[in-house]
């Protein structure tokens, strides 16, 4: 994939997600719940994926490599740190169900601002 196509995939895993909510919130099925966590989970390896392109360094689709990229972000402390947590938890979360609504809610928020951050600093 390209610098675009990843983009796309960044931004189209964002959206999933947003909709998962939705239909969340009118059947309450929990594997919703947990759909929209791992899609989040997603778009970070998906910005993990645009960084590494842009830093002319090789990807790896391998989970702990992942999280190693994770290392190379442009981010506050505290974002790094929120990043690597939040997109874990969630991404656990896909296999255990543990989090509940307003939790799962408040973790993707907090993706969010941290993904957006990073997308304007980019550019």
């Amino acid at each position: 994939m390209n610098e675009q196509q990843t983009l796309f995939v960044l931004r189209q895993m964002m959206n999933e997600s947003e909709k998962e909510l939705e239909l969340y919130a009118k059947t309450k099925n929990k594997s919703l719940l947990m759909q929209a966590g791992e899609k989040m989970w997603n778009a970070s390896t998906q910005l993990i994926n645009l960084n590494q392109m842009r830093l002319d360094l090789p990807i790896s689709y391998q989970h702990n490599q992942t999280i190693k990229y994770m290392n190379n972000l442009k981010l506050s402390s505290t974002d790094l740190a929120d990043l690597k947590r939040i997109s874990q938890q969630l991404h656990n979360n896909f296999y255990t169900g543990r989090f509940v609504e307003y939790e799962i809610r408040g973790k993707l928020k907090r993706l969010k601002e941290i993904i957006n951050k990073l997308l304007i600093r980019m550019r």
